[in-house]
């Protein structure tokens, strides 16, 4: 795990770099779980997600 609970393994990571063919496991969970709870939960969850991927996506260029 790299990030706020172990934020001294970053070096690890960036040392080490993404595994060469998948790239590095991006944990984003919380961030489309905790979007919403009412009836737009839905709509709410995929805009956060799609969001995540297209961020990551234009890091990746």
């Amino acid at each position: 795990m790299v990030g706020a609970a172990y934020p001294e393994e970053v070096a690890t990571a960036v040392t080490h770099g993404p595994d060469a063919i998948a790239g590095p496991v991006i944990n984003s969970s919380r961030g489309i779980i905790y979007t919403g709870a009412g009836p737009d939960f839905a709509e709410k969850a995929r805009a956060a997600a799609t969001a995540v991927r297209d961020e990551i996506n234009a890091l990746r260029d």
